[in-house]
């Protein structure tokens, strides 16, 4: 089997070159191990539903509701000129429960919002120990906010620039200074997402410390209901982080890609 595999690579790179075969091996095994994470991240995400849904059916023993509980949170903080709000259809389809600090609001789904659950409440909380990062100016959680736009829709646009520039490239001619452009726009675009995915890891990490250390010292939860809210918490924190291999992975994928079809370029000319 070695001896067969290493004469479809001799073979292949006597075609082609040995540095085209290496890098398209390295894409297909890139390619295989996205493959295997987004499993993992299904996986992820399954578990996190279940958690989410276990939470949901019990109802918190302080009898509040995700807004009144931010409410309280933030007003014992001292943090009063925070406001704390029903997020509409589409806020709620973008972004889903998250704080604005730029409009100085927590923006909770329905559910969220007026919901008397575990859920609720410990999810509400949790953007409050966002509130701290940004009253405390940390970098971290300001660089994230200001990429997150980018971040959201960074991966969406990628592939219509790159398709724009191929369709611009072909009625040019071929030059491919348009498709390599708008490449290098869907790259940038890509890069941005990877940091604010990066970023968004130890900002939740702290905003899911605060907002247990903050549920630990109030009346709002019994220890039980604030450590299964933990688990809601970390089992969001673990997609996060699943999240963030499979970029990881995409960007070597694609930076992989550019220099491949360089090297075919070379080639060709």
């Amino acid at each position: 089997m070695g001896f067969l595999c290493s004469g479809i690579f001799a073979d292949l790179a006597n075609e082609f070159g040995e540095d085209v075969v290496v890098l398209a091996m390295a894409i297909v095994v890139v390619t295989i191990l996205i493959a295997i994470m987004t499993v993992a991240a299904l996986i992820a995400r399954i578990r996190v539903i279940y958690l989410y849904w276990f939470a949901n059916r019990h109802t918190s023993s302080g009898g509040y509701t995700g807004e009144s509980a931010a409410r309280k949170a933030l007003d014992e903080l001292g943090f009063t000129d925070i406001q704390v709000r029903k997020a509409g259809i589409f806020r709620t389809m973008i972004f889903g429960n998250h704080y604005n600090r730029f409009t100085k609001t927590i923006w909770l789904r329905r559910s969220t919002m007026y919901g008397d659950n575990l859920t609720s409440v410990g999810l509400a909380v949790q953007k409050v120990g966002l509130v701290m990062q940004d009253k405390r100016e940390e970098k971290a959680f300001r660089t994230r906010s200001l990429l997150q736009m980018i971040g959201v829709f960074g991966p969406i646009l990628f592939i219509p620039l790159v398709i724009v520039g191929v369709i611009i490239d072909i009625a040019t001619g071929f030059t491919k200074i348009p498709s390599l452009a708008l490449l290098g726009v869907g790259l940038a675009f890509f890069i941005c997402s990877f940091v604010f995915t990066m970023l968004n890891i130890p900002v939740e990490k702290k905003a899911n410390k605060e907002a247990l250390e903050f549920l630990q010292g109030s009346d709002m939860l019994t220890e039980d209901e604030q450590h299964e809210v933990a688990k809601v918490l970390r089992g969001y924190l673990i997609a996060y982080v699943i999240d963030f291999i499979i970029n990881v992975l995409k960007l070597i994928q694609l930076i992989l890609k550019i220099v491949l079809q360089v090297a075919l370029s070379k080639k060709n000319n």
